[in-house]
């Protein structure tokens, strides 16, 4: 998997300011925590399920709205990885548009790296808690 943000004009242009590799971090921690979800009247909602408020205190701040976050998510230079997860923004993209919003869904095959913070993010999210 290859992150380069500056691909995601739509994003990047807006929010050069946020670190890449947390960026990178967020994107595998939000494939292994989080959820896109829609429902039968066209209502989105974005669901990381974790217990430490810290840290979903901490995405709120930087991300906050979904717009952001399907923009993020759906970028050239941010891809996500897993089949269920790019279904799910899929779905949320043709929402959007139908609220007036304006998102090419940028349907992509991808790989993962061991050297991205992808990795770490996921890890984070899926790996086993410590006794």
């Amino acid at each position: 998997m290859s992150f380069d943000f500056k691909y995601n004009t739509a994003f990047y242009n807006q929010h050069f300011y946020i670190d890449p590799n947390w960026l990178q971090w967020f994107i595998g921690f939000a494939e292994g925590d989080g959820g896109i979800f829609t429902d039968k009247n066209d209502y989105i909602s974005f669901v990381i399920t974790q217990n430490e408020s810290k840290i979903l205190y901490h995405i709120k701040d930087k991300l906050g709205r979904l717009y952001k976050l399907a923009l993020l998510f759906n970028g050239r230079g941010a891809p996500l990885f897993l089949l269920h997860r790019i279904n799910q923004l899929q779905e949320w993209i043709k929402i959007l548009n139908s609220k007036s919003y304006f998102i090419i869904f940028n349907n992509r095959n991808n790989s993962i790296s061991f050297t991205d913070a992808w990795i770490s993010g996921f890890t984070d999210a899926e790996g086993a808690q410590p006794f």
